[in-house]
């Protein structure tokens, strides 16, 4: 089947509203435009090759295994609050 590009916007427009209706969604904070933002998506699948999700899959890794330890310091010694690192008004 094929769908012309307004088909295509017009269906991508509806995903969107469902996901803001639904709220699917997450706050910019410190920003003055909308805070309220729809989880990006595509309607279309896109196609990566091994090489480029291999290197996604060692970031997502290494962002799991920063973000165990942060939680794991904040709930344990809590040494980014006491060295400063983070204000603890953000905890």
């Amino acid at each position: 089947m094929q769908l012309s590009v307004e088909e295509l916007n017009r269906r991508q427009h509806a995903c969107e509203q469902s996901f803001l209706h639904q709220g699917i969604t997450f706050t910019v904070y410190g920003n003055n435009q909308a805070t309220e933002r729809i989880i990006p998506t595509d309607l279309l699948p896109r196609i990566i090759t091994a090489a480029e999700w291999n290197r996604i899959d060692a970031g997502l890794k290494q962002r799991i295994q920063a973000l165990n330890h942060f939680l794991r310091d904040i709930y344990g010694e809590a040494r980014v609050l006491k060295d400063g690192l983070v204000p603890r008004g953000l905890i």
